[in-house]
Formats: structure tokens, C-alpha cells, sequence
């Protein structure tokens, strides 16, 4: 399983999600509940965004 997350964390470094380099060695810490309600928001909006009208 270490190298399956330490595979997301290069992932997430080599697209920019992380921008630290040292955060690979913190992989395991926990997350704020906030932060992971973020990300589900950002990712609910990518995957279906407001619709708008054409009219």
C-alpha cells in the first residue's frame, strides 16, 4: 500500500495539486473535514456544472 500512495503523491506533484515536494513525506497526516468538502464541491461542479440558459 506505500507505494500505491507515495504513486498519488508523485502523481498529484507532477500536475501541480501539490506544489511541495516535502508534502510525500506527509502523506499519511490527517485532513481537515473542510478540505475534503472542497475538493468533493470541486469536483461535483467539474463533473456537472450549473446549467445556464441559451436564451
Amino acid at each position: 500500500m506505500h507505494i500505491k500512495k507515495s504513486a498519488l503523491g508523485q502523481r498529484a506533484l507532477d500536475l501541480g495539486l501539490l506544489k511541495d515536494p516535502g508534502w510525500l513525506e506527509r502523506l499519511d497526516e490527517q485532513v481537515p473535514l473542510w478540505v475534503v468538502l472542497e475538493i468533493a464541491f470541486q469536483l461535483m461542479e467539474t463533473m456537472d456544472p450549473p446549467t445556464t440558459s441559451y436564451d
